[in-house]
């Protein structure tokens, strides 16, 4: 199991981390991975509800994030990008 550093979001947005692309030209998509929240946020287009006391998506099963987090409160969205 690698160790992924996990970010805690510092404004009502995350911007969607977009793509790569390496030296042969190969394109990669990055996405956002959503391990915990504390309050209400919208992903892929949903509005996300946060039961009082948050809500564990735990290391193995965080929520699939394919574009940006939005109507977040600051410093309630716990996520890694890969």
């Amino acid at each position: 199991m690698k160790f992924i550093p996990v970010q805690v979001n510092s404004a009502t947005t995350v911007a969607d981390p977009g793509s790569n692309t390496d030296g042969f030209g190969v394109k990669s998509e990055k996405d956002i991975y959503v391990t915990a929240a504390t309050a209400n946020f919208t992903a892929n287009n949903v509005n996300v509800v946060v039961a009082s006391g948050g809500v564990n998506f735990g290391a193995e099963n965080p929520l699939l994030v394919t574009g940006a987090i939005t109507n977040a409160q600051v410093g309630t969205v716990f996520y890694y990008t890969e």
